[in-house]
Parts: structure tokens; C-alpha cells; sequence
């Protein structure tokens, strides 16, 4: 990590080793067994849970615990008080690991859990005197009282200078940052399927329906959306998983893009993440269903048993009857007009993600990387801006109430919260939200105030409604954890 370098040790006139914490850095505290520990998160690649068994490594070294796979990589493990030198018993705590990197290097520590995270510049540092031994001086030679309690905090640089068994971390594939690899995730009576994010042109809340063009054997009827009737189609008889469509009278519906500027509605009971997909991550559609040909490109997992049919719209657009479809919705009523780009139909129009941090706003749907569902060691109070960090693919992502940055109201999370993943520059950030809403195009305008940068708003029934437009490089984030 590139920040490395602000915190590597100093001597001081006495010889002692001193850790200069870059201002607002923030420290996480691990319950180690036998005792706590500071880490600094810059240094934290991530936390995940312990394996239930290690494979040994070849290290003449006390406390080298072993090591296991994680996404192909090798991560040692050490058990820090053994081999420290501060006890001979083994904590026999196994409930997670903390992988810690340094140079591009990396080794696990063996721990029982996160205690805390505490910011560096609330923290009193002392030198550790008549520590037992060499390496406890170096590598753990200082005391932090961080107002709760002292314990000892870890050098990381003397850490990986000492004789343990680090590995170097396999390089990552290069970021990208276009809409081509993300997936919106949805669910219809029960299985569930994704698409790419960058058909998805928004998304109709719980309508009528009428049953005008119900004539098509894959079409419930038309839904509307600001005006414009729109096919709604069943997505099961669309690809061969049922033979005839059952009776809606209200649904809710993904809006995507048929040929040209033909906009169809998929019927869903609900939209439920956004995620990033490689190709490595997409396979065979799972055993009895019977997809037509051409019309799914396979499945995507995340867990052994929670399987999404990914939808393929170069199949899709192929297919004469759902085409037709898209013509029909292309008929427009005296309600409005259809619009026919779905990012930047005017200079003012915005394909959007409209969410909830405490009040609805709204972010460009090219800036929004996935949406991460929420996480059980993540605090729901409203007491920091920086509410924690999570481990996601590879990297320590730190997770910020969005509700404090911008200045609204800050209410306790409820548990069906969500983490939005968003690019910050070039870095990835979280913010905690209190629902996902829609997904449509809005027309923003400019608003003075930089903090918030604009306002956008929606064409309502009966007027528009005002939300904030966020955009995310122009928040001021602060610097302590941008790991």
C-alpha cells in the first residue's frame, strides 16, 4: 500500500523505535486471546473467518500456526503471542483471521474477533518499557491508551522484517470501471435471475395492469411508466421454464432495452443487489431447468446454493416474439413522449439509482459499482461517519453513513440495510443506506452547495419530486481508512 511509507518506524534520540500515525488514521483493535492489539487499517487487507483446519508450514519458527486457500491465494498464519515470545500456550482462538499486508507481502493473524475501531488521533502512544524480550520491542514496542483501555500496538514494517513465513500477494486484475461487468440481481415467484446493469433502463414500482396486447402468449399486458405504455412480459414463459403465464392484476417491473430505442418491462416481485461479474464467476444453468436455447448464458452463484439465471439479450433480441413486444411499447400515449437514450438523453438526464440514507437521493447508476447486502459485524448506530471496514474481493473496504456526509438527519440502521459500493477517484467506498428504491432516469440540475453538488428530480403524477444527486468525487470523505 502506498501509504506505507507515512508509517514507517522512526528512531527517536534514545534509540527507541517510533510509529508516527499519519493525522486521522484509524485503528482497528483485535481481541487477540491473551490480549488486545492496534492495528492500523491501512495495513488491513481484510477479516475473514478462520478455516476449520490449517496445512502446515515448513518454519522452525514458534507460533506459526499453518496456512489455507483464499480466493487462490496462500495466507500463513501466526498465533502473535507465541511467537512473540510473551507465551508458550497457543490461544486456541480460531474465530477469524486478520490479513495484514506490508510491501505486497502478506501473513494472518490468528484472532478471536474485532474489538473496536478507534481513531489514531484520540489515541495517547508510549514506548513499551522492559519489554521480555527483542522482538516484543520491536514489533509491539509501544502502549496505546485509546480512552477505553491500553494495550500494545502492532509495527508492521519490524513485523514482516522478522523471520516469518509472508507470501507475496497475487496482483489483482486491473479495475474497471464500466457498466459492461455489472449485473442487476431480481427475483420473480421465487427464482431468481440477473442482467446486465447496463440494459437495465429503470424500474416501475407496484402498477396496474392493462390488458391491452395480452394477446402474446409471453404478455401479461401494458404497464406504465411516466406516461409510456409498456409491454410487461413473463420472463417464464419467455425462456421455457412454464407454458402459460398466470393472471397479474398489480405487478412491479425492470424496465431494459429492446432493439434500438424499444423499451419492454420484465415482470419482478423484487430487485435485490447489484453485482460485478467476470466470466470466470458465470456457470451452467443448474440441473431441471430447461432453458430455450439462446436466451440465458448460464448462471451465476454466490454460495453453493444461491443460483441466478443470467439473462442473454444478444439471444433476446434475436427472438422474433419478444421484439414484437418492444414495438408495441414503443407506441406512445398523449401522457409524454419516450425518450430514447437511457444516460445522457439531454444534457440534464441521468440514468440513476434512487436509494434511501435517511431520505431519498440519487447517484449516476455508471458510478455505482455493486450493491453488497449488509453486514452482521457492522454497527448500526449512527454515532461515526466511518461506521467499520468489510473484506470484499481482496481489498479492506471501508463503509461511511452517507446520511452524516451530506448533512442529513442520522437515525440507528435498520437490519434490511445495505452497503452501495461506489468509486471514489480511484478507490472504492461504501455507504451504508437504508433501502434500495429504484432504478430510472432523472433530470438534474445544478445546485450551488458543493458538498451535495446538485439536485435531481423525478416526474411524479402530480408534479416532480425533488432528491439529492450525489456525486461521489465531489463528497468530502475523510481521509482516515481509505485503504
Amino acid at each position: 500500500m502506498s501509504e506505507e511509507a507515512d508509517t514507517a518506524p522512526a528512531e527517536t534520540a534514545s534509540g527507541e523505535r517510533k510509529i508516527d500515525l499519519p493525522q486521522h488514521d484509524t485503528l482497528a483493535v483485535m481481541d487477540l486471546g491473551s490480549t488486545l492489539l492496534g492495528i492500523s487499517v491501512l495495513n488491513m487487507r481484510e477479516v475473514v473467518n478462520a478455516p476449520a483446519s490449517y496445512q502446515p508450514v515448513p518454519s522452525g519458527e514458534k507460533g506459526v500456526v499453518g496456512a489455507f486457500m483464499l480466493r487462490k491465494q496462500i495466507i500463513p498464519v501466526i498465533d502473535l503471542p507465541v511467537f512473540l515470545g510473551v507465551t508458550d500456550e497457543p490461544s486456541h482462538t480460531n474465530a477469524i483471521v486478520v490479513i495484514v499486508e506490508h510491501d505486497n507481502h502478506l501473513i494472518g493473524l490468528r484472532a478471536r474477533g474485532t474489538a473496536r475501531l478507534v481513531h489514531g488521533d484520540a489515541c495517547t502512544i508510549e514506548p513499551l518499557r522492559h519489554a521480555p524480550n527483542h522482538r516484543t520491542a520491536t514489533v509491539t514496542g509501544q502502549l496505546i491508551h485509546d480512552g477505553e483501555a491500553i494495550y500494545p500496538m502492532l509495527d508492521v514494517a519490524a513485523l514482516f522484517a522478522e523471520n516469518i513465513p509472508a507470501v507475496r500477494l497475487i496482483t489483482s486484475e486491473q479495475r474497471d470501471w464500466s457498466l459492461s461487468d455489472r449485473y442487476l440481481l431480481f427475483k420473480t415467484d421465487g427464482v431468481q435471475f440477473c442482467m446486465p446493469l447496463e440494459y437495465a433502463t429503470g424500474t416501475v414500482a407496484d402498477s396496474y395492469v392493462e390488458e391491452v396486447g395480452a394477446e402474446s402468449r409471453i404478455c401479461y399486458g401494458m404497464i406504465r411508466s411516466h406516461g409510456i405504455r409498456l409491454a410487461l412480459v413473463d420472463v417464464f414463459t419467455l425462456l421455457g421454464l412454464a407454458t402459460e403465464r398466470k393472471s397479474v392484476v398489480n405487478s412491479s417491473a425492470v424496465i431494459v432495452k429492446g432493439l434500438g430505442d424499444q423499451r419492454i418491462a420484465l415482470r419482478v416481485d423484487s430487485v435485490i443487489d447489484i453485482i460485478r461479474v467476470s466470466e470466470r464467476d458465470i456457470g451452467p444453468i443448474p440441473p431441471g431447468m430447461n432453458v430455450r436455447h439462446g436466451l440465458a448464458a448460464g448462471s451465476v452463484s454466490r454460495g453453493d446454493e444461491d443460483h441466478f439465471i443470467m439473462l442473454d439479450f444478444n439471444g433476446l433480441h434475436a427472438d422474433q416474439e419478444f421484439v414484437k413486444l418492444g414495438n408495441l411499447s414503443h407506441k406512445q400515449d398523449a401522457a409524454g413522449t419516450f425518450e430514447t437514450d437511457t444516460r445522457t438523453i439531454d444534457s440534464n438526464e441521468v440514468n440513476c439509482l434512487v436509494f434511501n440514507p435517511n431520505a431519498l437521493a440519487a447517484i449516476a447508476v455508471e458510478n455505482v459499482i455493486e450493491i453488497l447486502p449488509w453486514r452482521e459485524t457492522l454497527p448500526l448506530g449512527k454515532e461515526h461517519v466511518m461506521i467499520g471496514t468489510i473484506s470484499h474481493g481482496g481489498h479492506t473496504l471501508p463503509i461511511y453513513r452517507l446520511d452524516h456526509i451530506i448533512g442529513r438527519e442520522v437515525e440507528d440502521l435498520p437490519r434490511t440495510a445495505a452497503i452501495v459500493v461506489v468509486r471514489h477517484g480511484d478507490r472504492k467506498i461504501g455507504f451504508a443506506i437504508r433501502e434500495l428504491c429504484a432504478i430510472e432516469v432523472l433530470s438534474v440540475v445544478p445546485q450551488k452547495k458543493r458538498m451535495i453538488g446538485r439536485i435531481a428530480y423525478r416526474r411524479m403524477a402530480h408534479g416532480r419530486q425533488l432528491l439529492n444527486f450525489i456525486e461521489p468525487d465531489e463528497l468530502e470523505i475523510p481521509q482516515y481508512a481509505m485503504g
